[in-house]
């Protein structure tokens, strides 16, 4: 959002959400889902597989300096 300048209504109205939705979402108050995270990264321009491929790989590699860090 703030890469590209957005506020929460305009990312909302891009996403097919409304404001207040997507504000609990982001201020941690309820839970995203697959499908709101799907929005937001189209809504973004970004390609929902390859944000979730990064993702994956981010948490792969957290998990495995954790379990290396664990076996010291």
């Amino acid at each position: 959002m703030a890469r590209r300048r957005l506020t929460v209504k305009q990312l909302a109205q891009l996403a097919g959400m409304s404001p207040s939705y997507l504000g609990k979402r982001l201020r941690d108050e309820s839970p995203l889902n697959a499908n709101d995270l799907e929005a937001i990264w189209l809504a973004l321009g970004e390609d929902p597989v390859s944000v979730t491929r990064k993702v994956l790989d981010s948490m792969e590699a957290n998990y495995r300096a954790n379990v290396e860090q664990d076996r010291h």
